[in-house]
């Protein structure tokens, strides 16, 4: 499956400039509490956001090629997002400018936000995350961050392994995995 904006389009410099040419998002599954759902071969690419999910679990994402796209993340993950297996995919060119924290990238794959927010069980492993374009995106997050101080947002039983990181710089150009237990980083 191919979704996304014409090939070579791109969303401009500065961040927040209006993109009329580039689709908001690729994939959108939000509210009803959606279950069972499977994302594979597909490329995702020249579009803001391509993949928002809110309230849904039991999803496995494989074999897709996320890039390039303009947003603060490659897969944004809200509320109720938990049992997700995310394997063998290419994140590739994604994210927004640099420019200030919070402006800028926040993580490849990001899921934190929401009241009532749940975000356990994933198992993250066997992905490219890349960035070709030099000097130009700064991860001010993580490549990988799941839950958030500031919310006392908290996941546990995450297995995040045999990544590929490459290209990406930025002063917190790691995996995050905020409290919770039985969290697993290793092999990257």
């Amino acid at each position: 499956l191919d979704i996304g904006g014409d090939a070579g389009s791109t969303c401009g410099i500065p961040v927040g400039e209006e993109c009329p040419n580039i689709p908001d998002r690729g994939f959108e599954m939000i509210y009803g509490d959606h279950q069972n759902i499977y994302i594979g071969y597909s490329h995702i690419h020249n579009v803001k956001l391509p993949m928002k999910a809110q309230e849904v679990h039991d999803v496995i994402v494989e074999f897709n090629h996320f890039g390039p796209s303009w947003s603060k993340e490659a897969i944004r993950g809200s509320e109720t997002i938990n049992n997700w297996i995310v394997r063998n995919n290419k994140f590739v060119d994604n994210m927004v400018p640099s420019g200030a924290t919070g402006t800028s990238g926040t993580a490849d794959i990001g899921v934190w936000a929401g009241s009532g927010f749940q975000g356990d069980n994933w198992e993250i492993y066997g992905n490219l995350f890349l960035d070709t374009r030099t000097n130009w995106i700064q991860h001010n997050d993580a490549i990988i961050k799941a839950g958030s101080v500031a919310t006392a947002s908290f996941v546990s039983n995450w297995k995040v392994y045999n990544n590929v990181f490459a290209g990406i710089q930025g002063p917190q150009s790691s995996v995050r995995l905020i409290g919770g237990s039985n969290n697993l980083v290793y092999n990257n």
